[in-house]
């Protein structure tokens, strides 16, 4: 599938109306201030994901089995007793040993207490992380993506993507 780019504008809003802390949030408005003074302000696309998908066995492309750039990722963990790692992958495929571009640590913070925060992360890459042969989301209980995790234990979240 062709990339469905779209105005960084409208991108910015459907990131602002997901739930985050205020902490998240100013990454996020630095991310999207770097985007305007440094890259035109240029399309983008806000790619959306479940953690269940994430879960499957080749982790899932959304859709996306085309080259990009990864601008940006975030992710907020369901409160259960598990460390997962998000993997970014450049395989359209998920197959198991593909070629890795980044690794997003989500911590277990204190089992299900509700009363406890959420891990949250977000991540931007300011000169974008190449992708040749497609995005691909896996989730995995290890930063090298040899286990993978457990259901329903991988966040939900989007990240953002450009031509």
């Amino acid at each position: 599938m062709a990339l469905t780019l779209e105005s960084a504008g409208l991108v910015r809003q459907k990131v602002f109306h997901s739930t985050m802390n205020p902490a998240i949030y100013y990454a996020v408005r630095a991310f999207f201030r770097d985007w305007a003074q440094n890259h035109g302000n240029a399309d983008l696309q806000w790619v959306p994901y479940a953690g269940a998908d994430a879960e499957a066995a080749n982790g899932d492309n959304f859709g996306l089995a085309a080259a990009c750039t990864v601008r940006a990722f975030y992710g907020k963990k369901p409160r259960i007793a598990e460390d997962v790692f998000m993997a970014i992958l450049d395989d359209a495929s998920g197959a198991e040993g593909t070629d890795f571009r980044a690794s997003i640590g989500f911590f277990a913070i204190d089992g299900t207490d509700a009363a406890k925060p959420q891990d949250e992360a977000f991540a931007f890459w300011p000169t974008g992380l190449p992708i040749t042969n497609g995005v691909n989301i896996k989730a995995y209980t290890t930063v090298s993506g040899t286990t993978d995790s457990t259901a329903g234990a991988a966040p939900d979240g989007w990240y953002i993507i450009s031509a």
